[in-house]
């Protein structure tokens, strides 16, 4: 085996574990997210793990984010719950971090059409962000 595929291969299990990690965050995510927005509407008991469970298996959708956005302000506006997109957005945004750090992956959050990556260090710690092209 050349060098050349020892690298080759050494880009493809890293660039595999960080599609894996992104994923797990990504499901902790939504699922930290859901559990907010089941706890403002109310939920308890079986619904609440359902409503919940149903926000994790968005983590495998395109444009996930902005669904899962959409549909917890229907569902707080058919529950009577007064919130703002910007307080929806933020407890999105809050889950995310929480998730990336808990997971300790690189964490891609779309906002408002642009990517922004959270780089997290090995010991849960935020070290930077970065505009990405999407």
């Amino acid at each position: 085996m050349t060098l050349f595929d020892e690298r080759e291969r050494a880009f493809e299990g890293l660039f595999a574990h960080d599609e894996e990690l992104r994923f797990l965050a990504l499901a902790k995510r939504n699922r930290l997210f859901g559990s907010w927005a089941a706890e403002q509407i109310g939920l308890r008991g079986a619904e609440y793990q359902t409503y919940v469970g149903s926000f994790v298996d968005c983590a495998v959708l395109p444009k996930c984010e902005e669904a899962l956005i959409t549909r917890v302000s229907g569902d707080f506006i058919a529950n009577g719950v007064e919130t703002s997109e910007a307080r929806i957005r933020a407890a999105m945004t809050q889950a995310a971090s929480r998730a990336a750090r808990e997971v300790r992956a690189p964490m891609i959050l779309s906002h408002e059409g642009s990517e922004v990556l959270r780089e997290v260090t090995p010991r849960g710690g935020a070290y930077g962000t970065r505009g990405m092209a999407s």
